[in-house]
């Protein structure tokens, strides 16, 4: 997948392209994601797994492959693949789109 050199600008300038955003994440699982930081496990539709965002020991967190989301019920932490991944480095926006760029292997075109 291609994106354009105006997307990636827009990004750099601290501005959402909310076309570029969707592209990014409809070509990532959220799931595949997410395990890479914290085990997750099937229940039903969607997964479960304990939140890497504060002391947790029972699954808490709740990830929607569907809707591409997640969500702590103890803590509210909430969000898509791009702001899991901010939260979880802390990372700034640009710096994770790019992160989950590289991992979809996501081309940006100069």
């Amino acid at each position: 997948m291609r994106v354009s050199w105006n997307s990636l600008k827009k990004i750099q300038n601290n501005m959402i392209d909310k076309i570029f955003i969707e592209k990014v994440k409809s070509a990532l699982n959220i799931v595949n994601v997410i395990e890479s930081f914290t085990r997750l496990s099937k229940a039903g539709v969607n997964y479960k797994g304990v939140c890497p965002f504060h002391d947790d020991h029972t699954p808490s967190m709740v990830v929607s492959p569907s809707r591409q989301t997640y969500h702590c019920f103890v803590c509210g932490a909430s969000g898509d693949v791009i702001s899991f991944v901010q939260k979880s480095l802390e990372y700034n926006f640009r710096r994770s789109s790019a992160m989950v760029c590289r991992s979809g292997r996501i081309r940006i075109s100069f």
